[in-house]
């Protein structure tokens, strides 16, 4: 059964809504042709939308590394040594190494642990590369 009482009431919620949403379509306009009080208030929102606070990512610091490779179980000493194949003299300009690297300090913490390894893996890499040819030199 149609219920036109209904069907006006929620058209006249859906209009309010977009009228709140889309003041401009729906005003009435200056005659001088701009209306400054109407732009000047969106001009305001657009600055207010801007201001959301920005998260600043600070990156891992030596410290963080030593502590991380001091106390975790996945990055040991073992890691460093046997896998990443770092000498043991080297460990910590190693660490020196990957803190110029500016990782993010996220990934010291445990969700990130895959992506953190992926990383020490590819310094270490360049790393050693550097390190032979400075022997070289």
């Amino acid at each position: 059964m149609f219920d036109s009482i209904e069907l006006e009431s929620n058209m006249g919620m859906q209009l309010k809504n977009d009228m709140k949403n889309n003041p401009h379509l729906y005003g009435t306009y200056s005659s001088y042709e701009l209306d400054l009080v109407r732009l000047g208030g969106m001009i305001v929102k657009l600055f207010k939308r801007n201001k959301a606070k920005k998260k600043i990512v600070q990156p891992i610091t030596y410290y963080q590394l030593d502590s991380l490779f001091e106390s975790s179980q996945l990055f040991n000493k073992k890691l460093l040594t046997k896998n990443l194949n770092i000498p043991e003299e080297y460990k910590y300009l190693y660490l020196e190494y990957c803190s110029a690297q500016s990782y993010k300090s996220d990934l010291s913490k445990e969700h990130n642990e895959m992506v953190l390894l992926d990383s020490l893996i590819n310094s270490s890499q360049e790393f050693l590369k550097i390190l032979k040819e400075y022997k070289e030199d």
